[in-house]
Parts: structure tokens; C-alpha cells; sequence
């Protein structure tokens, strides 16, 4: 099965570019093009190589970062496999909060028969390390400049509302418990706790 859903998933890849350089041409051409043209003169073009690479090497880490996920989940694809799945995954990123490269989940589910709510918690995960990230860095900010106290809070409490839930179980279960007599999710109890003990998994 890997060698008939390996260059599948480089095809929605390819896919899944060609559709961004439709987008971008599409919003060039409604834009100023006289402004834009001169946007790109003023570029400082010696640059770019070096913007180029650091966005390679950031996709790359991600990428271990998935792979490492999937080994702490009992997964275990090839690391060409599974860059593969989270490049495609890619395609979902502009979704808000990036919830659509849930789409992984779905491509595993797909090619391996993976259930979705084994590996739907190392999304959760990238997106839970990305804020711890983003809140680092704006704290860095908020203390230099004295400003964005209170984005900072914000940030540190949407963390500390999914962190703890997912490393404390007693406030997990509780968390699952409300969530359940939802009718919607009345009946993935199971299902939710299972994902608590992944994304408790990851984030240790």
C-alpha cells in the first residue's frame, strides 16, 4: 500500500502548491500591479535566499516534530511517508487555527487505516507547542517594549486551558465528563479520553 499511496499524497502536494500560485496570481491580478511591480524593485533581492532557507529548515523541523509524534503514538511510517502526509496537510494550513490539518489524521485513516482520534491529538499538539511558542516570543516582546500585556494573558491562558486538562487527569476527566453531556458528543466519552492520553503522551 505505501508504494501506490506515496506518490498519491506527492500529487496532492503538487496539487495543493499549483492551487497556491493560482491564489496568488489571482489576488496579484486585482491588485495594483503598478504598486506591486514597484514593491518588488525596492526588494532587497540578496535576501531571499536567505528567507528561502529558513522556511525550508522551519517546515523541515516540523516535519521531525510530526514524525516524533507518530513514534510517541506507536505509528510507525518511514520519515519519507510521513513527510509526505504532513506536507499534504499543508493544503489546510490557512484554515483558522490551522483545525484543518486535522486533514493528516484523515490521509493516515485513508492509507493505513489509522483511526482519526489516534493521531488527531498530535494536531492538537503542534498547534498547543505553537502557542507555547508564540506566547515565549510575545512575552519576550511585552517586556522589551512594555506593551501587549494583555494579548500575553491571553495567551497564557488558553494554554494553561488546554495544558492542564491534557497532563492532569483528574481535570481531564472532568473536562470529558462535561463535554460528553453534550448530545453531539454524548457518546465519545471513550473516544475523548483516549485523545487525552495521546496529547498527555505528546506534550510530556
Amino acid at each position: 500500500m505505501e508504494a501506490e499511496t506515496t506518490p498519491r499524497l506527492g500529487r496532492k502536494v503538487l496539487w495543493g502548491i499549483s492551487l497556491g500560485i493560482l491564489t496568488v496570481a489571482g489576488l496579484l491580478a486585482m491588485a495594483d500591479v503598478r504598486k506591486v511591480g514597484g514593491a518588488l524593485e525596492s526588494f532587497d533581492w540578496t535576501i531571499l535566499p536567505v528567507v528561502l532557507g529558513l522556511s525550508v529548515l522551519g517546515y523541515l523541523i516540523r516535519a521531525v516534530r510530526w514524525t516524533l509524534y507518530m513514534t510517541q503514538l506507536d505509528v510507525r511510517l518511514s520519515f519519507l511517508e510521513n513527510t509526505h502526509i504532513f506536507l499534504a496537510g499543508l493544503v489546510m494550513a490557512i484554515t483558522p487555527g490551522k483545525v484543518g490539518e486535522v486533514l493528516k489524521s484523515g490521509l493516515l485513516r485513508v492509507s493505513h487505516g489509522i483511526p482519526v482520534a489516534r493521531t488527531a491529538p498530535a494536531v492538537l499538539a503542534e498547534r498547543l507547542v505553537d502557542l507555547v511558542a508564540l506566547v515565549l516570543i510575545a512575552s519576550l516582546g511585552a517586556v522589551r517594549y512594555a506593551h501587549g500585556f494583555g494579548v500575553l494573558f491571553v495567551g497564557l491562558l488558553m494554554v494553561t486551558a488546554v495544558l492542564v486538562p491534557a497532563v492532569w487527569p483528574a481535570a481531564g476527566r472532568t473536562v470529558i465528563s462535561a463535554l460528553s453531556r453534550l448530545p453531539v458528543l454524548s457518546k465519545r466519552a471513550e473516544s475523548l479520553e483516549h485523545a487525552r492520553e495521546a496529547l498527555a503522551t505528546l506534550v510530556g
